[in-house]
């Protein structure tokens, strides 16, 4: 604030002739707004408080730790460590910069996933492929990625899944499999190789002695690290799951929305309606919807979770669940009635949905006319074998996509994406409720009455705006949001000056009952559980689809059995919150047989 001479002077002569304010009174009250315009403060705020900056900044900066110990740190910088990392590892190579007028290829289209690591008999170094025979077939194989999964954690090769997790796929708007894949950074890769934490039995599966030593520990990234190379131990162990949508036969101008990839998609003979079954392999155009990256840093051992989507794969829920509390496996229910674009996992065609006389998951009545094409919101769409049956008392299903590679038609639950529904993935959607209808569990807006992630908004804002005023706003990245981020306040350093990197999943469980709940830190507080819930959730549409998530308490359970229902680290070990050494290193003696 300036204030000239003259203003004075003007302002002592409007003044004149009035006896209660004085030249002197006047001066001081000058004074006092001087000191408030420069230091924000008044009477009631003797001390300011620092703002929380939100610039976003697209020189390339991938974070080995947030340089703030957890009771330091505020949402507003984890939420600025996710946009740095997604940007970061979004860009096409370390020091690069992301396409701000287009395209580009991610540093991580050269990582391996989890399937090149555990189907490789004799591994080779970060950026080894393994293909199938059915993908090398294809003209130029080597230079694409095979992409298997058709659930969050179904993996085809493996027959991996997991009951406490939905394995449930998502269709699209145009009928077809949205497909996965986690791939792994250079440092963790070369870690699970060297410790042979790839080679089934590696890791004790019943540890006799103290189980807490059989525990495996990551690597964690530091905040001192600055050279942002994913390949530098010291930049920590990061986990990428990538969710594609097959974008084939999409217009040009749709295309020019998403990264896009051209992936090798394959799909195994227990999911083919061929006769007789047989594995398929194709090159198809796919579109980038959905991404979450894990991080284990110093401070944060176990794990930041920060979760992107597409800003066009669903509208927001209307409201909370009405069927149960605010915890993870409670979904929403409350999708719009009617949407007004064909949003990717909730298409226009479900404003139709009006025919309640279906029962979920049963063949239709073909005398019934067909008008709900669309699942109940965040449901699982009906299956698309039109040879299964639905039986009477609802306890199985029995179809021609469902049967196991050995013949068997009556599949355990390993075999089936539900555990109980088949699903023909070189098919269509099923005719009625055959597509998903989802809406966004948790509001991404900066209004603060929507209750919703508002610090997570406000970086998409900034970050969304400083991508535009650097390109030409044709950027796809343009079109990725952070949900939010996930991350715990809990200090697990006695002394934060000989803070060392451990695996502190006990930790986690130990402290995962009533209130300690508030040790992990999402924007939304949890509910207490007399109002319906506990719980911090973080839903992802293309990934935690029917159910909500809480990524730390879910993933701390990641050991290598399924342990006591009271005790689940009873005579097992910890796989340090990596999920796919529990789910899919068990299975990799099938490896043997390719």
């Amino acid at each position: 604030m300036t204030l000239s001479k003259g203003w004075l002077k003007q302002r002592q002569s409007t003044l004149a002739g009035r006896t209660l304010v004085s030249l002197p009174l006047l001066m001081a009250m000058v004074l006092i707004w001087t000191l408030v315009a420069l230091t924000g403060c008044s009477d009631s705020d003797s001390v300011a408080r620092a703002p929380e900056i939100f610039a976003c900044s697209l020189t390339y900066k991938l974070p080995g730790d947030v340089d703030k110990t957890p009771g330091d740190a505020s949402q507003n910088d984890f939420d600025e460590f996710s946009w740095q990392s997604f940007l970061a590892l979004s860009a096409p190579s370390v020091g690069g910069r992301i396409n701000v007028d287009g395209d580009n290829t991610p540093q991580w289209r050269e990582w391996s996933s989890t399937a090149d690591l555990l189907n490789q008999a004799d591994p080779g170094p970060s950026g080894s492929r393994f293909y199938p025979e059915e993908c090398k077939a294809i003209p130029d194989y080597a230079y694409y990625r095979v992409i298997d999964q058709v659930g969050k954690v179904d993996d085809s090769f493996q027959e991996a899944t997991e009951d406490a997790l939905s394995t449930s796929p998502v269709i699209d708007k145009n009928g077809n499999f949205i497909r996965y894949e986690i791939l792994i950074s250079p440092s963790l890769y070369t870690q699970v190789v060297s410790n042979g934490w790839n080679v089934p039995g590696t890791i004790p599966t019943d540890p006799q002695t103290d189980p807490a030593m059989s525990d495996i520990t990551g690597t964690c990234g530091l905040a001192s690290y600055t050279g942002g190379d994913p390949a530098n131990k010291d930049s920590g162990f990061i986990q990428i799951k990538n969710a594609w949508m097959d974008l084939t036969h999409a217009s040009t101008a749709e295309r020019a929305k998403y990264h896009i990839e051209e992936l090798l998609v394959y799909t195994p003979e227990y999911r083919t309606s061929s006769t007789p079954q047989t594995a398929t392999c194709e090159l198809r155009t796919m579109g980038l919807v959905g991404q979450h990256i894990m991080h284990k840093t110093l401070t944060q051992p176990a794990w930041v979770y920060s979760t992107f989507e597409h800003v066009d794969n669903a509208p927001d829920c209307e409201g909370p669940s009405t069927t149960g509390g605010s915890g993870a496996g409670t979904p929403s229910d409350s999708c719009p009635p009617t949407v007004l674009k064909g949003w990717n996992f909730n298409p226009m065609l479900c404003n139709d949905d009006t025919d309640s006389s279906r029962i979920d998951g049963c063949p239709p009545d073909p005398d019934t006319p067909v008008t709900n094409r669309c699942a109940h919101c965040n449901d699982t769409p009906t299956s698309n074998d039109m040879t299964a049956m639905c039986m009477s008392d609802g306890a199985e299903w029995i179809g021609t996509c469902c049967n196991r590679p050995d013949g068997s038609t009556t599949p355990p639950p390993s075999a089936c994406n539900s555990g109980t529904e088949p699903w023909c993935l070189d098919m269509g959607q099923a005719e009625v409720k055959g597509f998903s209808r989802l809406c966004r569990q948790i509001t991404v807006s900066e209004d603060e009455t929507k209750g919703g992630y508002i610090s997570s908004a406000r970086w998409n804002r900034e970050c969304h705006d400083a991508i535009a005023v650097a390109g030409s706003g044709n950027s796809v990245w343009n079109n990725y949001e952070l949900i939010s981020t996930q991350w715990m306040t809990m200090d697990f350093a006695d002394n934060p000056a000989a803070r060392e990197c451990r695996n502190v999943s006990r930790d986690v469980i130990q402290y995962q009952s009533g209130s300690a709940y508030v040790a992990l830190k999402l924007e939304i507080e949890p509910r207490p559980e007399s109002e319906g819930g506990k719980q911090p959730v973080l839903g992802n549409t293309s990934m935690e689809s029917y159910q909500r998530a809480n990524c730390l308490g879910c993933h701390a359970k990641s050991t290598t059995g399924s342990g006591d229902v009271d005790n689940i680290f009873k005579n097992h070990a910890s796989t340090d919150f990596m999920y796919w050494l529990k789910l899919e290193v068990p299975q990799s003696a099938a490896m043997e047989n390719l």
